[in-house]
């Protein structure tokens, strides 16, 4: 039986849309799927904070929200410094031991990033800063020593304080990507804390990061 046109028609655009189905399917199925958008990352990591009378090792920990593409990152950290505050007793090769001095630190810190990079990051950036100081200094040392040249008595006159100081932080970071969701950064920068002995507090620290 011969094929009327309006029969023809209808198998031809029954076949172009079972082509375009199977164009579609196929086109889903191979589809590559994209990774997860990981815009929070969780630091661990150790300074080492140079302050006016004495140097240690800050421990902390730090969560940080990548923003704008990662441009941009709003980081607070919390850390903790305990480091011995020995006295050198003039005259004698003696040294006491005094309280230790403490800090617990809170900082928060909003960064730029100078680079286009999807592995490397440098960052400018700074922020208000929380810390909570212990800090002990000697104000007078007397010492009476034996005829055999050991130590009969000493006498120690320190100051001690306890506060809360605000201050503001300023830090320069670069970080590199380890993998996908891991990255290893080192810092340097300032904090404004007023100590027992006043000035600036230097800090140079390393971190490890892993993005959530």
């Amino acid at each position: 039986m011969p094929l009327t046109t309006l029969t023809i028609s209808r198998r031809l655009l029954l076949a172009a849309l079972l082509i375009s189905s199977a164009t579609v399917a196929t086109a889903q199925v191979s589809q590559p799927q994209l990774p997860p958008a990981y815009n929070s990352m969780v630091r661990l990591g150790v300074d080492h904070l140079a302050m006016p009378e004495h140097v240690g090792a800050r421990y902390l920990g730090q969560y940080a929200r990548h923003l704008l593409h990662d441009r941009v990152v709003v980081a607070g950290s919390v850390g903790y410094l305990n480091v011995a505050n020995p006295y050198q007793l003039g005259g004698v090769p003696y040294v006491v031991q005094g309280r230790r001095i403490v800090r617990l630190t809170t900082d928060l810190t909003a960064s730029y990033d100078f680079l286009r990079s999807a592995t490397q990051a440098l960052r400018l950036g700074a922020g208000p800063s929380l810390w909570y100081c212990q800090d002990e200094s000697a104000l007078y040392t007397n010492q009476t020593v034996n005829p055999d040249g050991s130590l009969a008595s000493v006498e120690l006159r320190v100051a001690r304080s306890q506060r809360m100081n605000v201050g503001l932080n300023i830090l320069a970071e670069y970080e590199l990507a380890l993998g996908s969701r891991t990255a290893l950064g080192t810092r340097v920068g300032v904090a404004s804390i007023r100590h027992s002995g006043g000035g600036l507090t230097g800090i140079l620290g390393l971190t490890l990061g892993y993005r959530l």
